[in-house]
């Protein structure tokens, strides 16, 4: 029994000190990083952030739980509890106390898209772009930061992949997005991705998309799952995972 235990050890470091905690991993609905399909696979959570965190756990030894959630109840969740883990959160000097963050998963930047048939009517700057209605996710950084620059015609959506359909029906002007999730969500959406204009470009917002644990969690289980994802890093198995995604953004542009 001794030798058996000897040699998981040896397999895997991480599990000699293995407690019995639980990871509670929570992501949202972010074509192509983390989504479902529901119909055709159950609800299991898919995307290429879902199979990195994945691949980062499963180093650590930790056993653990993902589940689909609306991004206040994420931000609350890292807040307030312990051994909560979330993806894809963007990593801003305001939040940098509040969690500890464990790895990149990919850069962003964010645009404020308009119809482009109405493309000559869209506002041309930032300044401008404070007296169109614009959709945003409650609690994001995007909501965050248009609150902190005095934008007054904010919407609140509590659904990404809504903002293309809301749009055509009026509901707003403008709606934040990563770039390069548009022809991914437009095409998930069943929508051209043409039809949408990149009006203004939130260049604050240019930051890395991260895996965050919330602050009240231990420092073993800080260290165990932050050295486990700098073994994926290393090993080439981010790359292994990141690639295709990375490949086809670079052929968009």
């Amino acid at each position: 029994m001794k030798h058996y235990l000897f040699l998981i050890w040896l397999l895997n470091p991480f599990s000699a000190s293995a407690s019995d905690e639980k990871i509670t991993v929570l992501t949202e609905q972010l074509y192509p990083l983390s989504y479902t399909e529901t119909r055709k696979s159950n609800g299991v959570i898919k995307g290429y952030a879902t199979e990195l965190v994945k691949a980062v756990l499963e180093e650590s030894g930790f056993d653990y739980e993902i589940r689909m959630t609306p991004w206040p109840r994420i931000i609350s969740s890292l807040e307030k509890q312990k051994n909560v883990l979330a993806y894809s959160v963007a990593h801003t000097e305001e939040r940098e106390e509040q969690f500890y963050w464990i790895g990149e998963i990919i850069s962003m930047k964010i645009s404020l898209y308009g119809l482009e048939r109405n493309r000559a009517n869209l506002p041309n700057t930032f300044e401008e772009a404070k007296s169109f209605r614009i959709a945003v996710n409650r609690d994001s950084v995007v909501s965050d930061f248009l609150k902190e620059n005095d934008f007054k015609r904010l919407v609140e959506i509590n659904n990404r992949e809504k903002y293309m359909l809301l749009l055509e029906r009026n509901r707003f002007d403008l709606f934040p997005l990563i770039d390069f999730t548009l022809p991914f969500l437009a095409e998930r959406v069943n929508l051209n991705s043409t039809h949408y204009y990149p009006a203004v470009a939130l260049s604050a917002l240019t930051k890395n998309l991260t895996i965050a644990l919330s602050v009240n969690s231990s420092n073993e289980v800080r260290e165990r799952i932050a050295k486990a994802y700098n073994i994926v890093k290393k090993s080439g198995r981010y790359d292994e995972i990141m690639s295709p995604l990375l490949l086809q953004i670079e052929q968009e542009n």
